[in-house]
């Protein structure tokens, strides 16, 4: 079984330089992965912003970073405004997220590595995984 260790050595261990096509061949794998589990998107859309809002912050970087999966998925980006409020209200509302971590748990393991570095990624784009994000991190694996 990988363990979010596993997981962080990888991610950590790819030079900067290539971790940007690292993603993308990611990305492309949840595009795939999306056509063959049509409720992956959704499951995957809340558990990106339950680490979005677990560390009180809504940054610049993961609300690009967000529009970047989102394109991933649809095809259409953000409408900003419209998913800062979403983020806002998700918090507020308490960020629950356990049928999509239950759900996560239920994919092949393979699917929820190649998810965990987009999550990571995530996590990590405004410059620091905080001990929030990394709490909630823990629970996928």
């Amino acid at each position: 079984m990988t363990t979010l260790v596993d997981v962080l050595k990888t991610f950590t261990a790819i030079d900067q330089k290539d971790r940007q096509g690292f993603l993308i061949a990611k990305f492309d794998s949840f595009v795939g992965y999306s056509a063959a589990i049509p409720k992956l998107p959704d499951v995957t859309a809340a558990i990106a912003s339950k680490i979005v809002v677990a560390d009180g912050i809504i940054d610049v970087n993961e609300i690009a970073f967000f529009d970047i999966i989102k394109t991933a998925i649809t095809g259409k980006g953000l409408n900003i405004e419209v998913f800062i409020a979403a983020m806002v209200a998700f918090a507020e509302t308490g960020a629950d997220v356990k049928a999509e971590v239950a759900a996560f748990q239920m994919l092949p393991e393979y699917i929820q590595v190649d998810l965990m570095y987009i999550f990571i990624a995530l996590a990590s784009v405004d410059g620091e995984v905080s001990d929030e994000e990394l709490e909630f991190l823990q629970t996928l694996l």
